[in-house]
Parts: structure tokens; sequence; C-alpha cells
């Protein structure tokens, strides 16, 4: 009545998944010291001994089914960033509901797994290390999978238009070379993880047109770089960080149709290489002539939309005499 059974020659210990074949255990161990830095929640004995679960999915293809048949001894980082891949499509439909398929899981090296700007981008230093990945509008559904925060090389982001759901993972922080990060409209929920405070090398964050909800990080005042910041169409609440105000390579901002209150902070006048600014539909009070209008700005915003319209005799909650546009909350 055994489930699984071993001869003294098999490996097949406590911390390995028995009745797999050799090479799967081989290529587990290979991989295992590499995904121990997961979360709990993606411990990898665990979810492998789920033969329903995407990481034994990829584990499986990878073992028995990848045309390209690399070796268990292959560099770690090879044979990690192909099963890391191949989790992130069958996590997220890529036999049933991605628009293309994009080469995914075919007997060729991770750097060809595209079609044309959609898929896997590799770089030459270090050589053909997976730069960039993809997949905007591309039908990919669920949420994302934690595997993809090891893939610490890469440089861009874009999951941008799917139909991903839950929490945006604070394990974001660990892809500390990330340049830019998109994920808009899709249905992420819940906080804007501090941990994006990290990426230090960021300059283009878009996490507009999604379910987001309390405060705007402080922390994302330590993107020194970041040129392009967009946070709109969300439920985000509390004040306008002054540390934003730290941006100064900043040149769109887009914070209209949440549900922020108070002033506008002092610190805001700083951003001085401003081009388009939107900060309507909110709560927002106070005069932003001071700030912007005559201040010394560098180049005129030529975008800039706020409160600033009265209605019925009612004065307006902004006061700007060189916004572009003015709406009327109310």
């Amino acid at each position: 009545c055994c489930s699984t059974c071993c001869s003294s020659d098999d490996d097949c210990g406590p911390n390995t998944p028995g009745g797999q074949s050799e090479r799967f255990v081989q290529i587990y161990e290979a991989l295992q010291s590499s995904i121990q830095h997961l979360p709990a929640s993606a411990d990898l004995f665990t979810i492998v001994s789920d033969s329903t679960s995407p990481q034994f999915k990829a584990m499986d293809w990878l073992s028995n089914y990848d045309g390209l048949e690399l070796a268990p001894s292959t560099v770690t980082s090879v044979l990690l960033e192909r099963y890391v891949l191949a989790v992130l499509f069958y996590a997220t439909g890529g036999e049933v509901s991605w628009t293309s398929t994009l080469n995914f899981l075919s007997a060729t090296s991770v750097c060809e797994w595209f079609i044309g700007e959609a898929g896997v981008l590799c770089y030459d230093d270090p050589i053909d290390t997976v730069g960039d990945i993809s997949l905007g509008d591309s039908g990919l559904v669920g949420t994302i999978p934690d595997e993809i925060y090891l893939m610490t090389s890469l440089s861009f982001l874009d999951l941008n238009s799917n139909l991903f759901y839950g929490t945006i993972s604070t394990e974001i922080g660990m892809l500390s070379d990330l340049e830019l990060l998109s994920l808009e409209e899709n249905s992420f929920n819940g906080r804007i993880p501090t941990e994006i405070g990290e990426l230090v090398f960021l300059d283009g964050l878009y996490l507009d047109k999604m379910k987001l909800d309390n405060h705007i990080p402080t922390e994302l005042g330590n993107l020194e770089f970041l040129y392009y910041l967009s946070l709109d169409t969300n439920s985000l609440d509390g004040t306008i960080p002054s540390e934003l105000g730290r941006l100064t390579f900043l040149q769109y901002l887009f914070l209209f149709d949440n549900n922020l209150v108070g002033g506008i902070p002092t610190e805001l006048g700083a951003l001085e290489n401003l081009i388009e600014f939107e900060m309507e539909d909110n709560l927002i009070q106070g005069d932003l002539d001071a700030l912007f209008c005559n201040s010394s700005q560098l180049f005129p915003i030529e975008s800039f939309w706020s409160d600033c319209e009265s209605s019925d005799g009612v004065p307006a909650e902004v006061q700007c005499s060189c916004c572009t546009t003015c709406c009327d909350y109310l």
C-alpha cells in the first residue's frame, strides 16, 4: 500500500520528489539551491510533488519533454531561466489563453522565445542572459508566480493589459536591476509594495488602471532616475507624499482618478522637468500657482490637469492659472 517504492540505489529521500525519473530528480537537485530563496508559499519540494501545479508541469517538461535536452550539469542560471519561464507559461494559461505561445517551450534557447517585439529578449553581457520579458496584452491569466522574482538580471518587465489579479508581491524588490515595470491595466489590488522603492534603477513605473488602494508609499521618492510615474485610475488614498519632490528627473506624473486628499506638497515645486502632470478627480485642495505657475520651471508644463474649475459659484478646490485643463471633481 506504499504510494512510492524506492530501492537502496534510488535518489528518493525526504528532500527529493519520489516516483519521478532520474533526470527529473537530477534537474530538481540542480535547481533546488537557487529556488530556496523563494518564500515558503513557493517551497519547491511541496509544489513539484503536486502534479497539477505549474511548477511540476515546468519541471516535468524540462526533464522529460524539452527537445533541447539540457544536461542537469548545465550552468544553473541557464536551467533556472528555462524553468522559470516554463512556470510562467503554465501558471498564466499559456496552453489555453495566451494569444500566441511566442515560441515558449520550443526546442530552442529561451533567447528565441519571442515573435516580433513580444516575448523574451536576451542581453549579450552576461552572454544570453534574459534581460526583458515583454508580454503585454498577450492573454495571460492568474497571479504572477513567485519564480519570476528569481530572474534578478531583468531590466524590463512588461505584463500590462492582461488578466492578472491578486496583490503585487513584496518579492518585487528582488529585481534589483529593473529599469521598467509595467503592470497597468490588470486587476491587481491591495497596497503598492514599499519594496518597489528598492528598485533604484527604475526609470518607468506603470501601475495605473487597476484596483490598488491605501497610501502612495513614501519609498517611491528613492527612485531618483524615474522619469515616468503612472498611478492613476486606482483607489489610492491619503496625501501626496512630499518625497515625490526628490524625483527631479520626472517628466510624466499621473495621479488622477484616485481618492487623494489634502494639499499639494511644496516639495513638488522642485519637479522642474515635468512635461505632463495630471492630478484631477481627487479631493486635493490648494494653490498651484506659487509652485508651478510662478516658479522656475525650465519649460511650461505642456499638459497640466487639475480640479481648478469652479461650479455654480462654488470656488474650485485647486487654484491654478497655468493649468491647461481645469476639471470640476464635484
